[in-house]
């Protein structure tokens, strides 16, 4: 559960959209979210590499449902290029490849699995929409670019396509997507801001840099969106309800990383924009912002991704 500092002495957490002050908590003190987030990777990464044959694991090894080869599939194979899955994992150079970075062999065959598991369920759909459909158009899964799977796989997206739209001496076909990464079901590399002197930034924010300090912090970008919640009213006898709205986090917008976002570094990477960091020094300024960074990713995932472990806890509360 997350929880937010109203004022000195009033701690408060939303359910469903609810705000509910937290009577035996009066003060939020520091978490270990973000230590047990990274303790638990290691841990996890050190389990895999007592298992040597995940070493030479490649994407040719792939089965479909019924424990066919994908190989077999011919042009129609869904793993075309041949990955080590696990490859970077078992990299002990400091200079990388990592299994984090955008172009890893990881990531690559990460984002195969899921255009192909995306693809399989889709297209069966679609054709057995055809054999029962009565409008004449043949509709079939549109072609995406890779840029545009990529879109897809690295934010909670929604996909629509039209087709068959007659436009008048055209039959229109189309689609589009939708990305969204300011939501609470996923932390992406970007949903981090930085918090600096009354303002939030980018990452890539080149200002930053100069500016670092010891009240710097990471948050998620949520924070900083308006938010509503019910409160009822009572006047004589008569009970109302209505919504108020308020901000959990009440810091100004920089204006050149997020506003204009023209003081940040262009199409850069936070992963390869902060990489640098473990060759400059423990005091330079792109390592702390590293650290602000790293804490920030690993306690929003840890909270995020744990949500059920005070699950019952949640339901008794709510019944009270």
């Amino acid at each position: 559960m997350k929880y937010y500092q109203e004022n000195e002495d009033t701690v408060f957490a939303i359910i469903n959209d609810k705000k509910y002050v937290q009577n035996e908590i009066t003060n939020i003190t520091v978490n270990q979210n973000a230590i047990e987030y990274y303790k638990e990777a290691y841990e996890f990464k050190e389990k895999l590499s007592k298992y040597p044959v995940l070493k030479d694991l490649d994407s040719s090894k792939a089965v479909d449902a019924k424990g066919e080869n994908y190989s077999s599939y011919g042009e129609n194979n869904p793993y075309p290029y041949r990955y080590k899955v696990f490859g970077e994992l078992f990299n002990d150079s400091n200079k990388g490849p990592y299994i984090e970075d955008s172009n890893s062999q990881f990531n690559n065959h990460k984002l195969q699995v899921i255009k192909n598991s995306i693809e399989s369920n889709l297209i069966p759909a679609i054709s057995n929409y055809n054999k029962i459909s009565t409008s004449g158009v043949n509709f079939a899964m549109p072609k995406l670019q890779e840029y545009e799977w990529e879109q897809i796989t690295q934010n909670v997206s929604m996909l629509t396509f039209l087709q068959g739209l007659n436009i008048g001496g055209k039959i229109y076909n189309g689609y589009s997507i939708i990305s969204n990464n300011n939501n609470e079901e996923y932390v992406a590399e970007d949903s981090i801001y930085i918090l600096n002197k009354g303002e939030y930034h980018k990452v890539t924010d080149s200002d930053l840099l100069d500016n670092i300090n010891d009240q710097t912090i990471g948050l998620l970008n949520i924070n900083f969106d308006r938010r509503a919640t019910t409160a009822n009213l009572k006047v004589e006898d008569t009970e109302y309800s209505r919504s108020v709205y308020y901000y959990p986090r009440e810091e100004k917008a920089c204006y050149n990383s997020i506003i204009n976002a023209n003081g940040t570094e262009p199409k850069v990477n936070v992963y390869e924009y902060l990489k640098e960091a473990g060759t400059s020094g423990l005091t330079s300024a792109k390592y702390k912002l590293a650290q602000i960074y790293y804490t920030a990713l690993g306690r929003e995932r840890y909270g995020m991704y744990r949500v059920t472990n005070k699950l019952e806890d949640i339901q008794e509360y709510l019944k009270k």
